[in-house]
């Protein structure tokens, strides 16, 4: 099943209990509520192209970062997930050591705020939580606790390379995605 609604400019298939998610628009506001409600067992990719035109606010309250922690919690077979919005450093840290599947992390760096807004959770130990606070106050302790948490070196995109984001589905016989910043 596929479909594409004009006024979001959202690309969705569908293709053996697999579904994947792209959203092509700079106006449009994340929607993960249908995201995690209708797909969350299937769901493997979730991306948002081009720069928002829109003002992002800087208040916890107000920007997407539980929606996307609650997103990468509740949908076990995500492996891509493409963020254009701002969430803080701390948000990042915790996307990679939740999204047990990860494969691929694309956000840009100028949307990413220096900061450890969360309050602590009971399921949180002393040391995840000391670890979260010292890693999210420095971009480079980040992307460190980042890289080890995915097992691989990431860093984030500038927005001249995100705006360059392209999907690229390489395997036709899997729902598997390849993006490519060429």
């Amino acid at each position: 099943m596929t479909f594409e609604n004009r006024n979001v400019n959202e690309f969705s298939f569908r293709k053996k209990n697999t579904w994947v998610l792209i959203y092509f628009s700079s106006f449009t506001l994340i929607a993960f509520y249908h995201s995690r409600v209708h797909f969350h067992w299937f769901l493997q990719v979730y991306a948002h192209f081009d720069l928002p035109r829109y003002y992002g606010h800087r208040s916890f309250g107000s920007r997407c970062d539980e929606s996307l922690v609650s997103l990468v919690r509740t949908c076990p077979k995500l492996h891509t997930l493409i963020i254009r919005d701002k969430i803080s450093t701390a948000t990042l840290i915790i996307i990679a050591r939740e999204g047990h599947n990860l494969k691929r992390l694309f956000i840009r760096k100028n949307a990413l705020l220096k900061r450890c807004d969360w309050q602590r959770t009971l399921t949180w130990d002393d040391n995840y939580y000391w670890t979260l606070r010292r890693a999210s106050h420095s971009y480079e302790d980040t992307f460190a606790e980042v890289s080890r948490c995915l097992g691989f070196k990431w860093l984030p995109l500038s927005d001249k390379e995100f705006k360059h984001l392209k999907p690229m589905y390489c395997d036709t016989n899997s729902a598997q995605s390849d993006f490519d910043t060429t």
